[in-house]
């Protein structure tokens, strides 16, 4: 008997009948996992099934081409197998506006999504290849994916700073922000959005100058970035640098509120750096400040300091 004769037609029909059935019953796994949710088909081998329905009403949750999002996703076969099991316990980061190839149903998938929303979909067909492998796709594949959207931040519209009040705005938002850094502990964060806002002063167009209290603007926030970054630095023990900065802007802030602060702030640099009489006559300097005597008690330990170490 040879190969051909093994199996009658009726007993070939059976065979396939079996395998098919095994097939559809392997692909029935993932369908009764997500058939209990609601459906929605986004288009032609795209399906949701929504999990978690987002509370948020804000449209800026919503994602869109250029959201940066971070979001956790499970990755299934038909069987119900997981095909990526560590991924699914981290947080992925994802911008829409890089260059980062995409599976092109999976970026379908996401701007479907918002904030707070969890759901399934279904990806098969032509919208599982990827931009760089086009002709590698499974035409028959079908996988599943369980996304959960942890977090859409939408990119900032960026400032028109062709004049003086929209560069305030620009300049509050660097010195808020380092400010936040500093009170949660990044001092690095904190000095590097600091001198942002140096450098953008640095760089005032010349034609601005000639706007209503352009200059005082300028020096306003200048002093006040410089002693914040100062103290940025002084955290980073970074006294040279902060003595640097510090010591050329003293004499201008006269009128001040935080100049006692930028005294105490150069005295300590200086006796870190065991320039005692330095931080001394700089402490005679400040004596004669009226808002002295408001730090007194702190500035009679930095003078004790250095007397003790120069009598030593």
């Amino acid at each position: 008997m040879n190969q051909s004769d093994w199996f009658s037609i009726e007993d070939d029909q059976l065979f396939q009948n079996s395998e098919t059935a095994q097939q559809n019953k392997a692909q029935t796994e993932m369908e009764k996992i997500v058939s209990k949710y609601e459906k929605i088909v986004l288009q032609q081998n795209l399906i949701k099934y929504i999990v978690v329905v987002s509370k948020s009403e804000d449209p800026q949750k919503q994602i869109n081409e250029k959201s940066r999002i971070k979001i956790r996703c499970e990755e299934k076969d038909e069987k119900a197998n997981i095909l990526n099991p560590t991924q699914n316990l981290n947080i992925l980061k994802i911008c829409l506006s890089s260059s980062i190839p995409l599976i092109k149903g999976f970026r379908m998938a996401l701007l479907s999504m918002k904030e707070g929303e969890k759901a399934w979909f279904k990806i098969s067909g032509d919208l599982l290849e990827k931009p760089d492998n086009i002709e590698n796709f499974v035409k028959d594949q079908v996988k599943y994916y369980l996304i959960t959207v942890e977090e859409v931040i939408q990119p900032q519209q960026q400032l028109d700073v062709t004049n003086v009040e929209n560069r305030v705005i620009q300049l509050e938002k660097f010195k808020q922000e380092g400010n936040k850094l500093y009170q949660t502990g990044d001092y690095v964060g904190a000095a590097s959005r600091y001198l942002r806002g140096i450098n953008f002063i640095e760089k005032w167009p010349k034609y601005l100058n000639k706007e209503k209290n352009s200059e005082v603007i300028k020096e306003d926030f200048y002093l006040v970035l410089i002693s914040n970054r100062a103290q940025a630095l002084i955290k980073l023990k970074d006294y040279e640098e902060s003595l640097k900065i510090l010591e050329p802007i003293v004499h201008r802030l006269e009128q001040k509120e935080f100049k006692v602060k930028s005294y105490y702030r150069l005295v300590f640099c200086l006796i870190q750096l065991e320039q005692y009489q330095k931080a001394l006559d700089y402490i005679n300097i400040i004596k004669r400040d009226e808002r002295y005597l408001q730090f007194e008690s702190l500035f009679k330990e930095l003078e004790d300091t250095c007397n003790e170490s120069q009598q030593g």
